[in-house]
């Protein structure tokens, strides 16, 4: 009996070999059909999550632009009322600053100030150019009405001034090295 078995179960065998062969191409097909419909599934998926993601970015853009403009006609309509605001006369603006002063009044101590300070700056040694400088400057800011010339003559009159500090600190560093270095010959 157990020859019998042996034989049925290695006819069994023949046969689902005999059979795998022939059928190998087709189930090898189908697994690449299969495959191949996973990938384009997957390429269809990635198409269109860079689609969406790509429409993101362009109504990102959209938006983003939307509100450059809008920022800019605000700009240009406060730029537009800026230009019908005028300036409120002197006396109006030393009102407003707290100053119970006539407009002429207000001239006077400025000059008067302006001749006191020029005086104490000539006083302690600030070199000539100082002083029509910062008076060209108040009279630039006065007409333009813009405080640039007052920031270049700002920055001129510190680098001068600068300039005679590091000056200063040269000469005393060459007092100093001739005072130590008197008697040794180094110098």
């Amino acid at each position: 009996m157990v020859p019998i078995l042996a034989f049925v179960l290695l006819a069994g065998l023949s046969a689902g070999a005999i059979a795998y062969v022939f059928l190998f191409d087709r189930i090898a097909n189908e697994n690449k059909a299969g495959k191949r419909l996973e990938t384009v599934k997957k390429a269809d998926t990635d198409r269109s999550s860079k689609i969406a993601s790509r429409d993101r970015l362009a109504e990102a853009a959209k938006r983003r632009k939307t509100v450059q403009d809008s920022l800019k006609d605000l700009e240009n309509k406060q730029k537009a009322k800026d230009r019908n605001i005028k300036k409120p006369p002197l006396k109006i603006q030393l009102r407003q600053a707290g100053m119970n002063v006539t407009v002429e009044r207000f001239y006077v101590y400025s000059a008067v100030c302006g001749l006191v300070l020029a005086v104490v700056a000539f006083i302690f040694g600030a070199p000539l150019i100082v002083v029509p400088g910062v008076l060209v400057a108040g009279a630039l800011v006065w007409w333009l009405g813009s405080n640039w010339p007052d920031l270049v003559v700002g920055v001129a009159v510190a680098s001068i001034a600068a300039w005679g500090g590091i000056g200063i600190l040269r000469d005393a560093h060459g007092e100093h090295h001739k005072a130590v270095h008197q008697g040794d010959g180094k110098t």
